[in-house]
């Protein structure tokens, strides 16, 4: 076997082992949540999203269950980027602050306000 094959057999083995599990989905719906249910990258809201791992899970386990390494994307944003995680780390943790920060600022509780 080719260790790009086994890459992908212990990738399955791990996704099978936590992605069904309470804390997992706990962790996606925190995730969920923080985003406001809002694709980061494209803006989509709604939809068929994805919690995905900043830095991959099988790299980093202890970051599995962590929100601050989670992002919220639609399907279409996920396919961009699977299997190429580590290319995005760096753009994945600017959006997560600036939507935090859109969220927590000032001038969106200004935008907020104005909106209702």
């Amino acid at each position: 076997m080719n260790t790009e094959t086994i890459e992908r057999i212990r990738e399955k083995i791990l996704n099978r082992t936590i992605y069904y599990t309470k804390k997992y989905i706990a962790w996606r719906d925190r995730v969920f949540k923080r985003d406001r249910f809002t694709c980061l990258w494209c803006g989509r809201r709604g939809g068929k999203l994805n919690a995905h791992h900043i830095k991959r899970k099988y790299n980093f386990p202890r970051l599995i269950y962590k929100v601050t390494n989670g992002i919220t994307l639609c399907k279409k944003c996920h396919d961009k980027v699977y299997k190429k995680e580590d290319r995005y780390v760096a753009f994945f943790r600017r959006l997560v602050r600036l939507g935090v920060r859109k969220r927590y600022g000032k001038s969106s509780r200004k935008n907020d306000e104005g909106s209702k």
